[in-house]
């Protein structure tokens, strides 16, 4: 379910906060506007998938998690004798258990093929649906390498030619590594940034925090420029901006 959906409809029923599993932390000083930090667990933080939340949806949130340790929430579930305590942490989507994502976007979404070819245009088989592949993606592409060692990833996604892009997983292959994104869709916690400074940013949820500079445009978007060289940043993915360990907001790749 949505953030906003739920929030919503918990206002209208009459509740005066939600609580969620995140593990993340609320930090409310002096009257000043609800700001959201990383969890305590830096293994388990989940701030990421907050990252386009507005400071007064934060005034009716609460995330008991925050600054308890996975061992210790564990500990606390096993105390309250609760089934689940010792259960394997879960790295799918929630909400599918133990469904594929494949198999559930399968009932949605026909399959439109077309052809899978190499940064050069050589056709090397046939996909079932762009909607079904990810930037970076290795497994299930379904066309083997025909060099030994050598495994090949998905570079692009070409929507007009309906064509899979493939290359092997090398710093050369176009598409694969970038030092710059473009983001569109902004969305601040707080005061928006006004003008081009040094940041950290996650680029994905799992990756930890990295420097880049944010120069924001005037329509709204913003650019990033990574110290470091990322992998696979894909179209209409969030990207996730900080301060330290506050998270500012974010936007999404373009």
């Amino acid at each position: 379910m949505k953030f906003g959906v739920l929030l919503q409809y918990a206002w209208k029923q009459g509740f005066d906060l939600v609580a969620t599993g995140h593990y993340a932390r609320l930090r409310n000083s002096d009257g000043q506007a609800m700001e959201l930090l990383e969890g305590t667990d830096k293994n388990k933080d989940q701030s990421y998938f907050l990252a386009m939340l507005k400071a007064d949806q934060l005034e009716r949130v609460i995330f008991p998690l925050g600054n308890l340790c996975k061992d210790e929430v564990r500990d606390l579930a096993r105390r309250g004798g609760l089934p689940n305590a010792d259960k394997k942490d879960s790295q799918g989507i929630c909400f599918l258990g133990k469904v594929k994502i494949a198999e559930f976007l399968a009932e949605y979404i026909p399959d439109h093929p077309g052809e899978i070819v190499d940064p050069r245009g050589h056709v090397l088989g046939t996909h079932r649906g762009l909607h079904g592949y990810t930037i970076g993606q290795r497994r299930g592409i379904g066309v083997p390498s025909n060099t030994e060692g050598e495994a090949y990833v998905v570079v692009a996604r070409d929507a007009v030619a309906n064509r899979l892009v493939v290359a092997f997983d090398q710093p050369e292959s176009p598409g694969l590594y970038t030092r710059k994104a473009h983001l569109v869709n902004l969305s601040f916690i707080g005061d928006p940034i006004a003008s081009e400074c040094p940041l950290l940013v996650k680029p994905r949820f799992r990756d930890p925090s990295t420097e880049a500079v944010f120069t924001p445009g005037t329509d709204g978007s913003a650019k990033l420029r990574f110290q470091i060289e990322q992998r696979a940043l894909a179209p209409g993915q969030v990207c996730a901006l900080y301060e330290g360990d506050r998270l500012l907001g974010g936007g999404v790749y373009l």
